[in-house]
This record gives structure tokens, C-alpha cells and sequence, in this order.
């Protein structure tokens, strides 16, 4: 630590240590290849810090030398499952649709899920579905387990989605269906994530 990075007690500046952990972001982000300035001329983005909280331990203080470690812990991503079978004659029949969150916490400490939420959006559809592509179904708030990981840990999340279907009689073609996103929001004690399902759901209306 340097002088420039000290009060006049000889102790780091509160401040100085957002300014320590963005250098260490940065870093982090160019060793994996992503850095600021090679995603602005590639794709002509930049990542954007929404929020920074901080808890004081204990003070650094003039000729300290500090380690800053930075690490994501992250919701990584969410697969659903592909198909359902809507049987013929089918009137708001409840099926459950399972979707699984990979979550890796590399912290020191547990990270507890608190809410997981649900919206299926159709993606495409084929023959005579009922719904226009775009139509959102808000599942609200959803079972899922487990209720933690642990610190140092991955763990998968399972989330148990209510849905339904309905199937008339129908003519013409017998190959209706409809794939369907799932965007999921997980709020945990580390924050809350936004995810979009890597694969589509679909349901067949034969």
C-alpha cells in the first residue's frame, strides 16, 4: 500500500477498496478471454456493475502488501424438460414441468435460495395452435429443492413448474405443437438471477 492509498493515519481509505476489487474484476475477466476491451470491439458491449456491497473486517494499513482475490458465483444455466403429450380430449389437464438450474457457489459461505419464479413465453408454433407466439403463461412462484448450497459447492436445483393443456377434437393436420421458453428468476442470499432455458419445451397436440 502506498501513500496515496492511506488517510493521514496511515490507514487504507475505505473507498480505495472498490477501486482494488474493480482492478481484480478486470484481471479476472481478461485471463478468461472476455476482457472490456476486447467485448467493446467485438460485439460493442461492456459489462456494467448493477451492485457492489462491501463488509469491513479489519484495516490494511501504508506498506501492506494485499492479495484480492475475485471469483464468480453464479446461477450458470437451465434446462427443462422437452416434450409433453397432450392426450386427445385433454381440458386444462395439470401436467408438471421440471427445470434444472445449474448453481455453483465458489464462496466461503452458504448461499440460500430463497424464491424461484417461472414464465413460459411460446417461442414457435406449428398447425392450428391456439396461442400466438410471443403469449406469456406467469407460473408465479414454484416449488424447487434444495434450499442451499453450500460454501465451495455446486449443486443442481430442481424446480417443479405447473402447467396444462388442452386438446379438442380437431381436423386437418395432426402435427400441432408449440415449443415454449422458460425464463426463471432465482433470488438468492448472494443476489437475484435472471435465466432463460438453454433448451425449448414443447407440447404436442396430436
Amino acid at each position: 500500500m502506498y501513500y496515496e492509498d492511506t488517510d493521514a493515519g496511515g490507514i487504507v481509505y475505505h473507498a480505495n477498496y472498490l477501486r482494488f476489487a474493480e482492478r481484480a474484476r478486470t484481471e479476472m475477466m481478461r485471463v478468461a478471454g472476455v476482457g472490456d476491451g476486447a467485448l467493446l470491439d467485438a460485439h460493442g458491449v461492456q459489462f456494467v456493475v448493477h451492485r457492489c456491497t462491501a463488509e469491513f473486517k479489519r484495516p490494511a494499513r501504508l506498506d501492506d502488501a494485499l492479495v484480492i482475490a475475485s471469483r464468480i458465483s453464479a446461477v450458470t444455466g437451465a434446462t427443462v424438460d422437452g416434450t409433453y403429450t397432450c392426450s386427445v380430449g385433454s381440458a386444462s389437464t395439470r401436467y408438471d414441468l421440471h427445470a434444472k438450474i445449474s448453481a455453483d457457489n465458489s464462496t466461503s459461505k452458504s448461499v440460500d435460495v430463497r424464491s424461484i419464479d417461472a414464465v413460459l413465453v411460446v417461442s414457435a408454433v406449428h398447425g392450428q395452435w391456439q396461442q400466438a407466439v410471443g403469449t406469456r403463461y406467469d407460473a408465479g412462484e414454484v416449488p424447487f429443492s434444495p434450499r442451499a448450497v453450500g460454501a465451495n459447492s455446486k449443486a443442481t436445483l430442481t424446480a417443479t413448474i405447473p402447467s396444462a393443456c388442452t386438446n379438442g377434437q380437431h381436423q386437418g393436420t395432426n402435427d400441432n405443437y408449440a415449443d415454449y421458453s422458460v425464463q426463471l428468476t432465482v433470488a438468492t442470499s448472494a443476489g437475484t438471477f435472471h435465466l432463460t432455458s438453454r433448451n425449448k419445451h414443447r407440447i404436442v397436440a396430436p
